[in-house]
């Protein structure tokens, strides 16, 4: 047992030595290896596992020993070409050259600290093909660890790409080490302008980082950039103490791409955005890995020539940890926008389809947004909080608004963001314009807003999920106040309304007491409401009118809903009601009244009966001089006659609804007349025009 036991040990012992040798041997002759029969099993494997195929004119593989420790591997082939096996791609080059210089004390090269002394590849005239797509190039390429490298290669891919790269470095380890590098790219795509990339990087590499400054500009990039440039954008990296530090400072400038001055006006006046990038990031070093912390920012000038005081910034604080990037990164965030001149938004603004109207176009002064929030990555459980200031005035008007609120992303239940707004009118002021016959001014909100809600619903079902809440409401010593040409002082106005996704506003516009000049003499609002519900046709209207005369205080009541409010009449000292509407249509009592008039007064008062008279027909009736006044109850139809100037007359028809007929008649003689006249005036669909010369002759 013992003698087997001892030739066990001999025989394990010469394999160990033997073994030994063999590595010895091979360190000190690497062809032992490393060589052309070494080159061809390569070849038989990669082809027998139909991995890929190899060809070539000739090909060898050489090893040799720099030193003991540091070997050289030399490949070099002519013609050699390569394909996977069903030939989707395959390439072939003219010359192929390798060289690799290995200290063999690193182990196999994998990662950065056992990189080879010395990579060198030299590849000319190569063709490739992939699919459809057919590539030519080269590359020149030489690096010697850990200070100099050396790159020229490029490519042709397609018939419309074409790429570039030089790159070279120097130094020592210890001094450091500069280098630089140039990327130019070249390329079209279909049914888009060439595109135009170009690159340029420079600066040192030290024992403790890297630092660098970035030029860069590129064309066509996208479908609404003409250009980006970069220009002094500085990056730098340190690992120094127990911590690694980067920093970036990255000026940019945007061109817009921008659609036909003639098309849209505003456009002439866009110029290049200019935007910085800036970044100050933080990590210790341990053997567990720490979250990245520190300050992300970007800053925009601004975009409009004209409006060089605008600008806007956002600043973020983050943290997280560089694996999960950007998975539970959380950040904090903060920045401004702000107008200076709201007097040139408006000029740029003239003429083009989102003109400012009147009376905001003749405004000056500033607009003001700052915003601030935090969350985290993804960002539906973000939440973000902002204040909006308007200080906008001119010689008759102020608008000075304070606005506050916060937007939700989602609150973890997926993205789905939600605005939740308090609009205060702090101080506000304008001057009317005009008012039309066609209706008292529309205090609910107007088309715009409906179309808004359109826009929303829409956006819904193409799964959009946006939601908002915004209450816009006036201080109750401070109304909103209204410079109308029918009001003698200025009107206040209180407004308490709630606007939210997919409803009505609702609320509620109360005008407080003014006085007025209406149906030729003096007149005070005492007060006027509207209660707007979530059902629109379910909207009500409060109002009382006092007109004054020398011997009664005639009151006109308005109440109900408004598309078809009720209105009623009373005296004091009381009158019967048709001698209260004699009074207030004609300014005489029903005695003193012709036939005509007596008429007018009774289809008056069967079409108050009726509830037939609108908001749109009183006003009419209140802003002119009263001729005639018809009503027919079967079709509930109310005309009115109103004198404009002598021989000019106003004639009105509407409906429970709205005004379904306006026109003008002027008399030319004693039995020769020209009338003119819209039917449905504020209905653009079904609209119409009509013209026709009358004479009348009496037999």
């Amino acid at each position: 047992m013992k003698k087997l036991i001892r030739r066990l040990l001999k025989v394990l012992l010469g394999l160990v030595v033997g073994f030994a040798l063999f590595l010895l041997a091979v360190l000190i002759y690497p062809r032992i290896l490393i060589n052309n029969q070494t080159l061809r099993l390569a070849r038989w494997y990669l082809e027998s596992r139909h991995i890929v195929t190899l060809k070539w004119d000739t090909a060898s593989l050489t090893a040799v020993s720099k030193s003991f420790w540091v070997k050289q591997i030399t490949l070099w082939s002519t013609n050699p070409c390569f394909s996977t096996p069903k030939g989707e791609t395959y390439g072939c080059g003219k010359d192929l050259s390798l060289e690799i210089v290995h200290d063999v004390r690193k182990g196999i090269p994998r990662k950065m600290g056992s990189l080879p002394n010395t990579v060198a590849l030299k590849l000319g005239s190569a063709v490739a093909r992939a699919g459809d797509l057919d590539i030519t190039g080269r590359a020149d390429m030489r690096y010697e660890f850990p200070t100099s490298l050396k790159v020229d290669a490029g490519a042709q891919i397609g018939p419309d790409h074409k790429v570039s790269l030089v790159a070279n470095s120097k130094g020592t380890e210890k001094e450091g080490m500069n280098f630089f590098a140039d990327a130019q790219y070249e390329g079209r795509v279909e049914n888009a302008p060439p595109r135009k990339v170009s690159a340029h990087l420079e600066g040192m590499k030290g024992l403790h980082g890297v630092s660098g400054e970035i030029k860069a500009s590129a064309l066509n990039v996208a479908s609404f950039l003409k250009k980006v440039e970069t220009y002094d954008c500085k990056i730098s990296a340190v690992s120094e103490g127990a911590a690694d530090t980067a920093t970036l400072n990255c000026p940019l400038r945007l061109g817009l791409l921008l659609p036909d001055p003639a098309e849209t006006p505003v456009t002439k006046y866009i110029k290049p955005m200019g935007i910085l990038l800036w970044a100050d990031l933080k990590r210790e070093r341990s053997k567990t890995e720490k979250p990245i912390t520190g300050k992300v920012g970007l800053g925009i000038d601004s975009v409009l020539s004209q409006i060089k005081e605008g600008k806007a910034a956002l600043d973020l604080d983050v943290s997280g940890l560089l694996s999960q990037f950007p998975e539970n990164w959380k950040f904090d965030v903060g920045g401004s926008l702000v107008i200076a001149n709201f007097a040139k938004i408006v000029k740029l603004l003239r003429n083009t389809p989102a003109e400012i109207p009147a009376p905001l176009n003749t405004l000056k002064g500033e607009m003001a947004l700052n915003y601030k929030g935090k969350g985290t990555f993804p960002l539906d459980q973000s939440q973000f909080t902002f204040q909006l200031a308007t200080k906008l005035n001119s010689a008759t008007q102020n608008l000075f608004t304070n606005s506050e609120g916060q937007l939700s992303l989602g609150e973890g239940k997926g993205f789905a963001p939600h605005l939740k707004a308090n609009v205060n009118l702090a101080n506000i002021r304008l001057v009317l314009p005009a008012i039309e016959y066609r209706a008292p001014p529309q205090f609910l909100p107007d088309s715009r807003f409906g179309n808004l809600q359109e826009a929303d619903k829409k956006e819904k079902q193409k799964g959009g999920k946006f939601t908002y809440e915004i209450v816009i409401a006036t201080p109750d010593s401070n109304p909103v106040t209204l410079i109308a040409d029918i009001a003698k002082k200025p009107v206040p106005l209180f407004i308490n309304m709630v606007m939210r996704t997919d409803q009505p506003a609702v609320g509620s516009i109360k005008i407080a007491s003014f006085p007025l000049f209406l149906l030729r003499r003096d007149a005070r609002v005492e007060y006027f409401q509207l209660i707007s519900a979530s059902v629109k046709t379910e909207t009500e209207v409060k109002g009382k009118i006092n007109f004054y005369y020398t011997d009664y205080t005639i009151s006109l009541y308005i109440d109900g809903l408004l598309d078809r409010p009720r209105t009623r009449v009373q005296s004091d000292p009381p009158l019967p009601e048709k001698q209260a509407l004699s009074v207030l249509l004609f300014g005489r009592p029903m005695e003193e009244l012709d036939s005509d008039q007596m008429s007018s007064v009774g289809n008056t008062t069967a079409a108050l009966t009726d509830g037939a008279i609108t908001l749109a027909s009183m006003y009419a009736l209140a802003s002119t001089p009263v001729e005639s006044v018809g009503y027919d109850p079967s079709s509930r139809i109310f005309s009115a006659k109103l004198r404009l100037a002598d021989g000019t007359s106003l004639n009105l028809k509407t409906d429970m609804n709205q005004v379904r007929q306006l026109g003008v008649r002027k008399r030319l003689g004693p039995n020769l007349g020209i009338r003119s006249y819209l039917e449905d005036p504020f209905e653009a669909s079904t609209r119409s025009l009509t013209t026709l010369l009358e004479w009348n002759f009496l037999y």
